[in-house]
């Protein structure tokens, strides 16, 4: 009984290694080419709607409305936007 279990638990640990070492799939955008920058100083905002009105948090944004958001934990009242390189 000792060994089938030690048997069962090498295969377990061989199977969760082979899936841990496989790659990981190509996306459109790696994290790595996703920013994020502080947007509209000045404007005190209490939804994203706040800051997508901001011309400066459009141009950051790429014009990208959906990539503007208000507030992140430690300015919660804060334009934010996410920009690709």
């Amino acid at each position: 009984m000792h060994f089938s279990l030690s048997a069962l638990f090498v295969a377990a640990l061989g199977l969760t290694s082979t899936a841990l070492a496989a790659a990981i799939p190509e996306t459109e955008h790696t994290v790595s080419e996703y920013h994020w920058h502080g947007c509209a100083a000045g404007v005190f905002c209490t939804s994203d709607s706040d800051c997508r009105s901001e011309d400066a948090c459009l141009t950051t944004a790429d014009n990208i409305p959906t990539n503007i958001h208000c507030g992140q934990a430690n300015y919660p009242h804060s334009c934010w936007a996410e920009y690709t390189t």
